[in-house]
């Protein structure tokens, strides 16, 4: 397969097939062009990204495959880099790309807005801002310890705790939290802690979670903890539904030492009442943007640092690669000795 192709749309769906894990798209051509890593594209839907006339954007974990929609000639990238390959100014001449950049500004030279489609404000804001998520492994992919379901108070996929209220069940597009029993007061179903320093303290955190299906008692909130481990604020908690939610937790406190990002079963919930959570991100500021999905390779040596599996048990902390947290226990596993540390 190639790595560089130009493409010849005609109006119809089409597949195409490069090298790479993203497909780096250029529009040359003069009306909105639509990509996904599935067939069967809208525009506008969930996972579509959208290139305007003389913009490039990303499709993020293609993989080698990319689907597209629209008419014109469509420069196509494969490759395993994050950076944008293509040169975009329309003052480097010589492209369709240029002319048609170069066009849109000579029509609007004398006017002090800015007018762009809200398919064109979509797709620039997916490439352009999107904030660090401070969640470690937040599509729930890692799972290092390999159970096909957790019914634990403890570690679930990779830094996630739950209790034994439930189950919880790593899926191939996120993780399911069902009720084991009979729930009679609040209790949380899901939750990473993350450490917090001094440059976030006064800062708002937004938290966003793309839920795929819920029961009538499935909350989200973001709780503030001082040193003694004692709640010090927390954000509204919210009754999640499919789709996109997203709650504010505004000015952290000087005193936070951590916090819990949160997903919670209210009083009422029965055995079988179920959560589907597709993603999480938590993020600095007020502003929801758009989540991006991690790589694989690097949220596991995130997960490293606080998981790993060795062959042997005497294996000294300073060795260990990458460097863990402070180890709270050495245990026996299928495979050979998990090394935990603590969260």
């Amino acid at each position: 397969m190639d790595n560089m192709k130009t493409l010849a749309l005609t109006g119809s769906e089409e597949k195409a097939e490069f090298s790479g894990s993203n497909a780096w798209l250029r529009n040359d051509g003069t009306d909105t062009v639509y990509a996904a890593k599935s067939a069967g594209i809208a525009a506008g839907a969930d996972g579509v990204v959208a290139v305007p006339a003389g913009q490039s954007a990303p499709v993020y974990g293609a993989n080698g495959t990319v689907f597209l929609l629209g008419t014109g000639s469509v420069q196509l990238i494969g490759s395993d880099y994050s950076t944008n390959p293509f040169k975009t100014s329309a003052q480097s001449g010589g492209s369709g790309a240029d002319s048609v950049a170069r066009a849109a500004i000579s029509a609007h030279a004398g006017n002090t807005d800015i007018h762009v489609t809200a398919a064109e404000k979509a797709a620039w804001n997916a490439v352009n801002y999107s904030n660090p998520n401070l969640l470690i492994n937040p599509d729930f992919r890692i799972n290092q310890r390999g159970e096909n379901s957790y019914n634990v108070t403890g570690c679930t996929a990779d830094c996630w705790l739950s209790q034994v209220l439930f189950e919880v069940t790593p899926l191939e597009n996120g993780i399911r939290i069902s009720c084991v029993k009979e729930i009679t007061s609040n209790s949380f179903a899901l939750y990473q802690r993350v450490p917090v320093t001094d440059a976030l303290h006064g800062s708002d955190l937004t938290m966003t979670a793309n839920i795929a299906s819920t029961s009538d008692y499935a909350y989200m909130a973001i709780y503030a903890y001082g040193t003694s481990g004692t709640v010090v604020k927390s954000s509204n908690k919210i009754k999640l539904e499919a789709g996109l939610n997203s709650v504010t937790l505004e000015s952290l406190p000087d005193s936070t030492a951590y916090i819990r990002a949160q997903f919670t079963i209210n009083t009422g919930a029965q055995i079988g009442d179920s959560l589907e959570i597709a993603w999480a991100k938590l993020e600095i500021g007020s502003t929801v943007t758009p989540f991006v999905p991690p790589d694989p390779t690097m949220e596991l040596l995130k997960c490293q640092r606080y998981y790993q599996i060795r062959t042997t048990n005497d294996v000294d902390p300073l060795d260990l690669r990458p460097s863990m947290r402070t180890i709270t226990d050495i245990k026996q596993v299928t495979g050979g000795y998990a090394y935990v540390a603590e969260l």
